[in-house]
């Protein structure tokens, strides 16, 4: 009876062990394996080559792309499908469009969206829209739920001086031989905190007319969203000062100036507000224009002039020079007798006005017509990124 009772006991415990063991194991399957899944699909979340790739579209869609049609959409939409590389809403070159998403792994039916920096109402859309349940979008939810509202993956708002004003998001169909993998990735497009220039600067930019090189004129602090830029040649061809041969408003170099520069776009357009007044008693306005000339105000600020006349004074015939090896960009591609004209004439001569030759400010007739234009023009530094 004892030996009965003890093989029952076994029984009962190897019974217990096993209910035990089986349980652990349901209880592994039904939490553990849903998280193996679910860690499976964020491995295609915001990797590495995403990352890097959505910040190349970012930088040409800075450069390339309409933004101002973006910013007037996304004033009254949650977000805006920019995959179309047709869509001349957006992009003004579909051909360079169409080779950079096959560059990225951007496939024509994967997807581009951009939306406020803010996501939740994207949120709210992206859960209540069923174009979002389907196709390379299958998974475009449960990516969605992995981002807070305001902090991409790739943020920099450690820097107190950013701003988020864009968000952008892709879907890449990466090829790996036999393989293919869908990858979903997004990143801030961050405004109010700026690269640093500092005058004298070379930049290459395009204002809208074909890449020309330019020398940064003021500095610009990383707070500023926009720099004054000064072209390194003068404009092709020359002219005089004004028509009328003393020194009121130089009405022919401004007309040279606007012809030469009607077609550059991509800098800020000049209104009413934008006027310089000469000591000589004449004001400009720059209204419509899309550059303006130089000015004795810029010369006292790259000279160093601690007031309007402590070492360039408009008033007299001196040439006033300055050192050509910290501000030879000032006199770049000229050579002797060469120069270009600013806007200030000399007040107390009746028919002289100031130019810019090489190693000094000089002044010369008003009705010489062997001296150029140099546009000085205003950018938005998201463009020169």
């Amino acid at each position: 009876m004892k030996i009965l009772n003890k093989k029952g006991f076994v029984l009962v415990e190897t019974l217990i062990v096993t209910v035990f063991i089986v349980t652990l194991f349901i209880f592994v399957y039904q939490n553990l394996v849903p998280h193996i899944g679910e860690y499976e699909k964020m491995e295609t979340y915001d990797d590495i080559d995403s990352v890097y790739a959505s910040n190349i579209y970012k930088q040409t869609l800075l450069r390339y792309g309409n933004l101002d049609y973006i910013d007037s959409y996304l004033a009254t939409h949650t977000y805006i499908d920019i995959t179309d590389c047709n869509d001349t809403n957006i992009y003004r070159n579909a051909a360079y469009c169409m080779k950079l998403k096959k560059a990225l792994s951007i496939l024509d039916d994967d997807y581009i969206f951009l939306t406020n920096y803010d996501i939740s109402s994207f949120r709210e859309e992206v859960n209540e829209n069923e174009f979002f349940d389907s196709g390379k979008l299958s998974n475009f939810k449960s990516y969605i739920h992995t981002i807070s509202n305001v902090d991409s993956f790739y943020s920099q708002n450690k820097n107190p001086n950013l701003t988020g004003k864009y968000r952008l998001f892709l879907t890449r169909t990466v090829i790996n031989r036999d393989t293919t993998t869908l990858k979903y990735t997004n990143i801030g497009i961050f405004t109010g905190s700026h690269q640093q220039y500092y005058a004298g600067d070379s930049i290459i930019f395009d204002p809208g007319d074909g890449p020309k090189g330019f020398y940064v004129l003021k500095n610009s602090p990383a707070t500023e969203d926009k720099v004054t830029l000064i072209l390194e040649q003068n404009l092709s061809g020359t002219t005089a000062f004004n028509s009328t041969g003393d020194n009121q408003t130089p009405d022919l170099a401004l007309s040279f100036l606007k012809n030469n520069t009607s077609q550059w776009t991509n800098t800020e357009l000049l209104t009413a507000s934008d006027q310089y007044t000469s000591e000589s008693g004449y004001t400009i306005s720059y209204n419509g224009y899309h550059a303006r000339l130089l000015d004795e105000n810029d010369i006292y600020t790259i000279l160093g002039c601690s007031n309007s006349h402590t070492c360039f004074n408009v008033n007299n015939l001196f040439d006033s020079p300055f050192d050509v090896n910290t501000l030879g960009w000032l006199s770049k591609n000229l050579s002797a007798n060469q120069g270009y004209w600013l806007a200030s004439s000399v007040v107390q001569s009746t028919d002289t006005a100031w130019t810019v030759q090489p190693g000094k400010v000089t002044p010369v007739l008003s009705n010489t017509t062997t001296m150029g234009v140099r546009p000085v023009i205003v950018v938005s530094k998201d463009k020169l990124l």
